[in-house]
């Protein structure tokens, strides 16, 4: 019996969990039964018998590199993806590249780089047509597909009792429960780029209007985002909203805490695929997003940084008594097929 064809996946692998990360352990999942699947983790958090990055054991890179019959590019990082990009070549590998997402304003010598050194793939994926018009690829190279992969519900694990406990009493009290999340607490153009000041905007109107609401935020990682997680925690503390605003920085399953929700915020300044919207469509809640990048069918819009808008729209929403809505079906089958004919297209030439 033949071997499986040993893939190398490049990227962060959870936890902590954020949109890519998320996308790497389902892909994996996904493949499981078909390829040998090792990684080289680039996430903060190191994790016992996986190759993290930041061990610098440059010996044991090129050894899982060599060892390898693919080597499959996720790295959120441009300067990570090139590395991998390049080793990857260097060393005669088969690659496939998958961005996630790429700047709107990247020019000059930077963007011939990235063009040039992008097309060591054997084959790109984009998870969205905007983000292949910003580059100069060949295009019988690209392929678009949405990073979205179904979760694995038998995997999820349960809320942490703290949090179940938060829900519980919010239920209890008739409280709408509003959701968010971050990977970390990033600055786009000078603001907030997860939009967690809007929400808490948003949290301090509601109480004055005494709409009964809790918002749960998760922050999965505060890489250098601490003195704004204790900027923000301090705000909230100081407009009296310690019982509606919980902004928690913890590693979690979000999409069991979307299935206890009334609805999902995502106001971002920014997106790339968004898992957490595709998620929210997937398990059938109200998704409210910002209007800076097109979004997916389904998803409820307000204006970018418009807070009267945002929290207008969000209290429309949990007015409404059913809150459900319904997404396309998915034949998830398809998602394994797109992958497996990709990796073997590759293997083969």
């Amino acid at each position: 019996m033949a071997q499986p064809k040993k893939i190398l996946i490049t990227g962060p692998v959870p936890p902590p969990a954020g949109g890519i990360s998320i996308h790497i352990s389902r892909l994996q999942y996904l493949l499981k039964d078909n390829f040998a699947i090792d990684f080289i983790d680039e996430s903060s958090l190191q994790k016992p018998g996986i190759f993290n990055l930041r061990s610098y054991n440059f010996f044991l890179y090129i050894k899982k590199m060599l060892g390898a019959d693919l080597v499959y590019v996720q790295s959120g990082s441009t300067y990570l993806r090139l590395i991998q990009l390049f080793f990857a070549k260097l060393l005669f590998k088969k690659i496939i590249l998958t961005i996630h997402a790429y700047p709107f304003n990247k020019k000059g010598v930077a963007y011939f780089l990235d063009n040039s050194i992008f097309n060591f793939a054997n084959k790109i994926i984009v998870v969205n047509e905007s983000i292949l018009t910003r580059l100069s690829l060949p295009p019988q190279k690209c392929a678009i597909k949405i990073a979205f992969l179904p979760p694995v519900m038998e995997l999820e694990p349960a809320l942490p009792n703290n949090i179940s406990d938060i829900i519980l009493s919010a239920k209890n009290d008739g409280a709408k429960i509003i959701c968010g999340n971050a990977s970390r607490l990033d600055f786009y153009n000078n603001e907030d780029l997860y939009g967690v000041d809007m929400c808490i905007e948003v949290s301090k109107y509601f109480k004055q209007q005494s709409v009964k609401h809790i918002f749960i935020f998760i922050v999965s990682s505060l890489d250098d985002g601490k003195t704004t997680f204790e900027k923000y925690v301090n705000q909230i503390k100081a407009e009296g909203l310690e019982n509606s605003f919980f902004l928690l920085n913890t590693r979690l399953s979000f999409v069991r805490l979307i299935e206890e929700a009334d609805v999902i915020v995502r106001p971002t300044n920014t997106d790339g695929d968004a898992i957490t919207i595709r998620e929210v469509l997937y398990l059938h809640k109200p998704i409210l997003a910002s209007d800076a990048v097109a979004r997916p069918e389904g998803t409820l819009l307000f204006k970018n940084r418009n807070v009267d808008d945002f929290k207008n729209k969000l209290l429309n929403i949990i007015s409404q008594s059913n809150t459900s809505i319904t997404d396309k079906q998915r034949n998830d089958n398809d998602d394994k097929s797109f992958y497996i004919n990709i990796i073997n297209s590759v293997l083969k030439n």
